[in-house]
């Protein structure tokens, strides 16, 4: 039977109507459970007949977003343990492998904004972090 076919009778009429063999058969709602199985990197889910499905493919692009969205977070919390006010501008120095280069260097105006960064450069960093399995470390100092 047509799947989808089949969902709309449950849902308006409360059942449908399947050939088996040359025979009707009725077949009630309260006797179907619909499932939903995406393909691998996909992730699907329904609910009041309405579907959504995701692409859970992890690209490079957002892998370097991930990255990046990660050293703003560090950056606050060092932010924090140092007692400087919200509004305070920064210096950020950090050292970290290709990656956390690549990803520093594609969202620096992000990161600067979120930081209220007024320099951010490789350097001597006296904090090591982990971020998202790249050892990085970063340095903040009031600008």
């Amino acid at each position: 039977a047509d799947a989808a076919a089949l969902n709309a009778a449950l849902s308006a009429d409360g059942f449908a109507e399947l050939s088996v063999a040359g025979e009707t058969l009725r077949v009630e709602k309260d006797f179907v459970e619909l499932r939903i199985s995406a393909k691998e990197g996909f992730a699907a889910a329904m609910e009041n007949n309405l579907f959504t499905i995701l692409d859970t493919t992890i690209t490079p692009e957002l892998l370097s977003e991930g990255i990046a969205r990660e050293f703003v977070s560090k950056v606050q919390q060092i932010r924090k343990s140092m007692d400087l006010a919200m509004m305070d501008r920064i210096r950020i120095a950090y050292a970290g492998d290709d990656a956390v280069r690549a990803a520093v260097a594609a969202h620096a105006d992000y990161i600067a904004k979120e930081t209220l960064a007024r320099a951010l450069a490789e350097g001597e960093a006296d904090s090591r972090w982990d971020l998202n399995g790249h050892d990085t470390g970063i340095a903040i100092s009031k600008a």
